[in-house]
């Protein structure tokens, strides 16, 4: 059995150390990005997928895009139960908890690697259409239609204001994806604040700058 991890962070060295404290280093490829244009290839040649995410205090695994791609590559999966995994893919991974580092080797053990090589299982038709990039696409299309194009009630001097309270109308706008997603898995109070900061800076919906889709949010709702 080989591994390829792919990607790279602040845990790179730390697995590499540890791949080698373990002997496994030969048997363990390490990747730190892959052209997109190569990624079919490398689900190809994967008897699974594992995300073993776990979660931290201010997040929590989000959509997971790997997944609805090895899903239409009909890989199996194996995966924690972080976050918004579960919701993406429903029935059709093995899971395990969190951390449970045993428990998922046993159930590469026993799923996958007891299968015979290049054994695929078949995800629904309706799934995959549910989380293909041109529904994707059309699901974020609608955020921002609401963020940008809706006007709220004339104020008392006539004018029209153009904030509006977004992350509940986003959340609505996203039938089918996981609330975790639409939410982005961290902490509201946490997103307000760097709202905050961000605003001062001069980003935000009044201003040509924006510095990421979640502050965005939380700035152009005027709750800041």
């Amino acid at each position: 059995m080989r591994a390829l991890i792919v990607g790279d962070g602040p845990e790179g060295p730390r697995l590499r150390a540890l791949a080698e404290d373990l002997g496994v280093r030969e048997l363990v490829e390490f990747r730190a990005s892959v052209p997109y244009d190569e990624m079919p290839a490398v689900y190809a040649h994967a008897s699974c997928l594992v995300l073993a995410s776990l979660p931290v205090r201010f997040w929590e695994e989000q959509f997971g895009m790997v997944l609805a791609e090895a899903m239409a590559g009909h890989v199996p999966i194996v995966a924690s139960t972080s976050g918004a995994i579960p919701e993406v893919v429903g029935p059709h991974a093995d899971y395990v908890a969190p951390g449970d580092w045993v428990g998922l080797a046993r159930a590469l053990e026993e799923g996958p690697l007891a299968a015979a090589p290049g054994s695929r299982r078949a995800a629904p038709a309706e799934r995959l259409v549910r989380f293909s990039l041109d529904a994707a696409a059309q699901r974020l299309g609608a955020v921002y239609d609401e963020l940008l194009g809706r006007l709220s009630p004339p104020r008392d001097d006539g004018r029209r204001d153009r904030r509006h309270v977004a992350l509940g109308r986003a959340r609505a706008a996203l039938p089918g994806m996981p609330r975790r997603t639409a939410a982005n898995g961290a902490d509201v109070r946490r997103r307000q604040r760097l709202g905050r900061r961000h605003r001062r800076a001069g980003y935000g919906a009044r201003s040509r700058r924006s510095c990421c889709s979640s502050c965005l949010r939380i700035v152009a709702s005027g709750r800041v």
